[in-house]
């Protein structure tokens, strides 16, 4: 057992962190799916219409839904830069233990006010998390494990990642059912503190690295680093913005919403179905995450078709979703879900490619910048989305998205490249 918790990087504080992600992980992802319709299925403030004016109105759900997706792209990239840097001043053991309060006042917070406002001004605490664990499992298996072997520890650890998902998607689907949107996302922020709060007992009890980065030296920035990486950013980017114009959408075209103009009284799937077709997006990634962990773990460039595959099934996800599930209903909704599993074929490697890439001295602000440069990129995409529906139709974001995750797609096969870069191991 010790030999396989070694070769799948468990080794120490890797674990314990795997730990807390379980926990937290779960607890996030029973209310996540169903946030944005959280926000359009409640009533807006008078205050808030008359400030807007009568012809925007109608649209003000909507136009909430676009802004919080806009404050969570937004927290995402300050969190990512300020906790690269903060994790890389005061050690992982801190800044975990920090950013795992965040969550907790936030879901509280939520769950106590249950307003759509209330949910946006609590983003800047719900996002904290992911933004600093992110960079801390990289850091740590980049910094731990051959290169020959970082992927499969990657997927491993996306594996434990996606099993409280399948979990978190199913228990929040039933909440829904049970209570109704707004009262299930309230009780399933209750969930989130309770496990959020079990999850900082264990970091303070087994969390043991606190290694800082080196100090010193010239300030990090994106055009330090190496060619290849800035072009796997790009694509980066162009697939997030596939992913971020519709990402708030899905489960309103899913469900429907009787408060936006044009679709009222639509819902084509329940809120049950709608978190088991989460859970099946997140099924279908756990069984690809092994083999495919296995078919990747070479190191360097040979990754390259992993990633690019995974590119492709970024696009094809909200074209299938919108094509299929309108038509079908569930059954249709359900091959969309698996296309959007697929799109982890390639992202134990993408990640291990990373590490490969970034300055082995300065990984975690390095990791860190990468992720905060990405999700400011992305930032407009959902209010663009919103916009897009609002000017065009509920079909065009999804339309759109498929557009920016083609280009993304055919950006990395035909730029993608050795470049004469060559990553050299960490040192042992």
């Amino acid at each position: 057992m010790a030999l396989l918790r070694a070769r799948l990087g468990l080794t120490g504080s890797a674990g314990a962190l795997l730990g807390a992600i379980l926990l937290i992980g779960m607890g996030q992802e029973i209310a996540k799916p169903f946030l944005p319709k959280f926000v359009s299925d409640q009533a807006s403030p008078e205050w808030l219409k008359a400030l807007v004016g009568p012809g925007v109105a109608p649209w003000l759900p909507l136009l909430l839904v676009g802004l919080y997706g806009t404050c969570v792209d937004f927290m995402e990239a300050i969190y990512y830069a300020t906790g690269g840097r903060l994790s890389g001043r005061l050690g992982m053991r801190r800044s975990l233990l920090l950013f795992t309060l965040l969550p907790v006042a936030g879901a509280a917070a939520v769950a106590a006010l249950g307003t759509p406002l209330a949910l946006i001004l609590a983003v800047p605490f719900l996002q904290g998390w992911d933004a600093i664990s992110l960079p801390a499992t990289l850091t740590v298996v980049g910094a731990s494990m051959p290169a020959e072997r970082r992927t499969l520890a990657f997927s491993l650890q996306a594996i434990l990642r996606r099993v409280p998902r399948v979990l978190g998607f199913l228990a929040g689907g039933g909440l829904v059912a049970w209570l109704g949107v707004v009262a299930g996302v309230r009780w399933a922020m209750v969930a989130f503190v309770v496990l959020a709060v079990a999850a900082l007992l264990v970091q303070r009890r087994f969390l043991s690295m606190s290694e800082p980065d080196k100090p010193g030296g010239a300030p990090l920035r994106v055009r330090d680093f190496p060619t290849p990486l800035k072009r796997l950013l790009v694509s980066d980017i162009l697939a997030r913005w596939c992913e971020g114009l519709p990402r708030d959408l899905f489960v309103l075209m899913a469900l429907g919403s009787a408060l936006l103009p044009g679709n009222a009284g639509v819902c084509r799937v329940s809120g049950f179905e709608f978190g088991a077709l989460k859970a099946e997006e997140a099924a279908v990634a756990l069984l690809l995450y092994l083999p495919m962990g296995f078919a990747a773990s070479k190191s360097g460039y040979a990754k390259k078709p992993f990633i690019g595959v995974t590119f492709l099934f970024f696009a094809a996800f909200p074209l299938a979703f919108v094509l299929l599930g309108p038509a079908l209903g569930l059954a249709g909704f359900a091959a969309a879900y698996l296309v959007a599993g697929l799109r982890e074929i390639g992202e134990p490697a993408r990640k291990a490619m990373i590490t490969e890439l970034v300055p082995a001295d300065l990984r975690t602000r390095a990791i860190g910048l990468y992720w905060s440069v990405r999700s400011l990129a992305v930032m407009a995409a959902p209010m663009t989305g919103v916009l897009l529906w609002i000017a065009f139709g509920p079909r065009a974001p999804f339309y759109a998205a498929f557009a920016f995750g083609l280009a993304g797609a055919l950006f990395f096969w035909l730029r993608f490249g050795d470049d004469g870069y060559h990553p050299k191991p960490p040192a042992s």
